[in-house]
């Protein structure tokens, strides 16, 4: 699937039930950032398409996916049963200014 991220305030935490994701931004750069089930930061990585090639979430990982830039158009690929997608909320939000300073 060909995604358009654009830069907003606001990013929510969440996590996929079935499946894991890999990314490959196309245009602009995108930063991954995971979190402990406490929502408590974990890691980030930033990926460019040039130098880190696809990035990778594992399935009941909580994550956000943040432009570095304005915005980002990635490929997103999804592992698993494609008829059951559940994306599951943490109703915690985390402020972008706060992310792209990590």
């Amino acid at each position: 699937m060909v995604n358009l991220i654009i830069l907003k305030e606001e990013y929510e935490i969440h996590h996929h039930q079935y499946s894991s994701e890999y990314y490959l931004p196309l245009y602009g750069k995108l930063r991954l950032v995971t979190f402990s089930p406490k929502n408590r930061y974990r890691s980030h990585s930033n990926i460019d398409g040039k130098k880190n090639i696809i990035g990778k979430i594992l399935k009941k990982e909580r994550h956000i996916t943040v432009p570095i830039s304005k915005y980002c158009i990635y490929l997103e690929f999804r592992s698993g049963n494609f008829f059951k997608h559940k994306n599951i909320f943490s109703k915690k939000f985390i402020k972008s200014s706060k992310i792209l300073s990590l």
